[in-house]
């Protein structure tokens, strides 16, 4: 990207053509006119998304000198989310520290500390960054590096095994950006969150923030020694009304995971639950077809259409032997031409196609996942959130039968998890949320919904045991 607002699409949806107001003179157009185009966007003064880049935000604010302060924010916020959908991260967080160094406390301020603070220690973005950073060119790292030295294995100044003269150069390292270093991810959150203390009070009665900030701090906790009394962390949940609405039913399977937890910790005993993802018997084999005993027992979603009144159903289970992830989908539909494509093809599954989506939020902050889709035909796609950069290796085979089809799908752990030797325990109990999309007729969910799109208040809570006897 050669400069910040290059390439930038005028399109009438914008803010600058919606409001006729100042924004919309013939400066400001001519200033802001140029967004920039997926195809185009070459970034050239720093190939490394994950470290800041001090030559492109000193172009950013040359830039935005020329838009008129009322109309900064608003450009700017637009220019973070396209870049991070994108994958561009130092873009992203240069444009939301921008925003935040004009104002703290305006509606844009509170949408760019929303911003940092949803994608910043979440899990799921921290898993598809270091997948980013495993397929990044290690030469391109290097080339960002301020300075770079090798320290020779022996000095000519001292005798041998003498360690009184140092080597007085140094290596230093790209310092990635907190969005891509998990180990500072929760700290930032934390600074955010205390420049943001005085509306957080009062923004725990939205569900958006509620759940987003006792997630992290779960995450928070669980780095902490267990000498210390942890807090109850209900304190930091939404209110339960009737305001809630749909997210009433996900309060309420958060509280019986909580009651679950505590009599774990005091009791020492392993905790009964209701959606317990169990081991497989055996690894089933991926045909599409259910001849296997590991669907038998295996824990169940259902989903049914929006009135309830089709006694065809959608049915999702789960099961996992530890290194994958097993899904069984037996989806109960009109005939359908049983056809095998040749070349499947990946994140094209369109909206005109009947088609499954899932999602699976790791830490119940109920703002960031992992989103999985598979079409009638075999096409998948593959997201976190709205971004695209997440590419996780999975496998899927899709099956006519006479009263439907059916899909099974595995996913290694290592695609969704952090690598580690054991699964940190607050990433065992998971959110699951799932849609059956059948154009022009009907979109069957895990609750009833008015919308053939997933809701993000429609939640089922499972938890996967990593360490129990094999069934």
């Amino acid at each position: 990207l050669r400069e910040p607002f290059e390439s930038i699409p005028n399109h009438s949806q914008t803010r600058l053509v919606e409001r006729s107001n100042s924004a919309s003179r013939i400066p400001n157009i001519l200033a802001a006119s140029q967004w920039y185009s997926s195809d185009e966007f070459v970034p050239q003064t720093n190939p490394n998304p994950f470290v800041r880049d001090r030559s492109w935000e000193d172009r950013l604010l040359q830039a935005i000198k020329k838009i008129e302060p009322s109309q900064r924010a608003a450009i700017l916020f637009d220019m973070a989310r396209k870049n991070r959908t994108q994958g561009n991260w130092n873009y992203w967080s240069s444009c939301l520290e921008l925003i935040l160094m004009e104002s703290t406390s305006s509606p844009y301020a509170e949408m760019a500390f929303r911003e940092l603070m949803t994608y910043i220690a979440s899990p799921e973005v921290n898993r598809m960054i270091l997948s980013c950073l495993e397929q990044f060119d290690k030469r391109s790292i290097e080339e960002t590096a301020v300075s770079t030295s090798v320290v020779p294995a022996s000095s000519p100044f001292v005798k041998p095994n003498e360690m009184v003269v140092q080597h007085a150069s140094f290596a230093n390292t790209p310092r990635l950006l907190p969005v891509a270093n998990p180990s500072e991810g929760l700290s930032e959150f934390r600074r955010l969150l205390g420049k943001f203390s005085e509306a957080s009070n009062d923004k725990r009665n939205d569900p958006e923030w509620g759940w987003l900030i006792s997630a992290r701090y779960r995450a928070y906790e669980s780095t902490r020694s267990k000498e210390r009394e942890p807090v109850d962390y209900r304190l930091l949940w939404p209110t339960l009304s009737n305001n809630l609405l749909a997210w009433q039913s996900v309060w309420k399977s958060e509280q019986q995971w909580y009651a679950g937890w505590q009599s774990e910790e005091k009791d020492n005993q392993n905790r009964f639950h209701p959606n317990r993802v169990r081991v497989a018997s055996q690894r089933p084999h991926l045909d599409g077809i259910r001849n296997e005993s590991t669907w038998d027992r295996a824990t169940e979603l259902v989903l049914r259409d929006p009135w309830g009144d089709d006694p065809l159903l959608t049915k999702i289970k789960f099961a996992h032997d530890g290194e994958f992830l097993f899904l069984f989908a037996e989806c109960k539909s009109n005939p359908g031409r049983s056809s095998r494509l040749e070349k499947r093809q990946r994140d094209l599954v369109r909206a005109d196609q009947e088609q499954i989506r899932l999602r699976i939020d790791l830490d119940r902050d109920y703002c960031t996942w992992f989103e999985l889709a598979w079409n009638r035909q075999g096409d998948a796609s593959d997201q976190c959130n709205d971004m695209l950069g997440w590419n996780p290796d999975w496998f899927i085979a899709v099956a006519e039968v006479e009263d439907g089809w059916q899909t099974e799908l595995a996913i290694p752990f290592s695609e969704l998890l952090p690598i580690s030797d054991s699964v940190p325990k607050h990433l065992t109990d998971w959110a699951i949320n799932a849609v059956h999309i059948r154009p022009g007729i009907a979109t069957r969910s895990i609750a009833p919904a008015v919308s053939d799109r997933l809701q993000s208040d429609q939640w089922t809570l499972v938890h996967l045991d990593f360490n129990p006897p094999r069934e």
